[in-house]
């Protein structure tokens, strides 16, 4: 998203908005950037398939791991070192990253920001149940909500999903995929699909697999 176009805060902010408790910027700055950067690194994530993020790579290439190194995504201010403020260093890396890659940026409402994410993270949850890791989707959503601050009130992505209703996750994951065939995270699974199609509930769909 932000390497075609969005702000970091931006993207943070539709987050927030949302309920999280943090936004994915400001959670990497706290974590370190350097973190994922040495993780990729080791997994030798940019051979796999799929369009590689290298624009994450770019911030701890520099030297800027987050709250730690006083600069990251955001800079932090001495007298207030948890509180990030704008980073022009980070904008400019930003943008000769996307100039090196071709990429003329543009606007992204926030709505695309919204089910880019949030859609994606309700499909790998379907995947989770497919292969069996999780088995209920109840499951998924005490995990979320517990270990990573999922806003208690929206019950949870897999509770989320079927709020906001199965047919428009899916419809708006097709279409994502078909903008973006690259990335393989937007393809549905194959339960969301069946759900759609019967008319089940994801419990149901789990349930009539057994």
């Amino acid at each position: 998203l932000v390497e075609e176009g969005a702000a970091p805060a931006v993207v943070d902010r539709v987050l927030k908005e949302f309920g999280m408790a943090m936004g994915y910027f400001q959670m990497s700055d706290l974590a370190g950037n350097d973190i994922g950067y040495l993780v990729r690194q080791e997994l030798g994530a940019d051979k796999l398939k799929g369009r590689y993020p290298g624009l994450l790579d770019v911030l701890p290439r520099a030297g800027f791991n987050g709250q730690k190194t006083g600069a990251g995504w955001y800079k932090y201010q001495p007298e207030n070192p948890r509180v990030g403020v704008a980073h022009p260093e980070a904008d400019e890396l930003i943008a000769k990253y996307r100039a090196e890659k071709g990429v003329v940026p543009r606007e992204i409402e926030e709505e695309e920001i919204f089910e880019r994410m949030m859609y994606a993270l309700i499909n790998e949850g379907t995947k989770v149940l497919e292969d069996g890791i999780a088995l209920r989707p109840a499951d998924i959503d005490i995990v979320w909500i517990m270990g990573y601050g999922y806003p208690r009130h929206r019950g949870g992505p897999m509770h989320y999903a079927e709020e906001v209703g199965l047919e428009k996750v899916l419809a708006s994951l097709e279409a994502l995929h078909e903008r973006f065939p690259e990335q393989p995270h937007l393809a549905p699974s194959a339960l969301l699909r069946e759900c759609v199609e019967s008319g089940m509930t994801l419990a149901e769909g789990i349930a009539a697999r057994k």
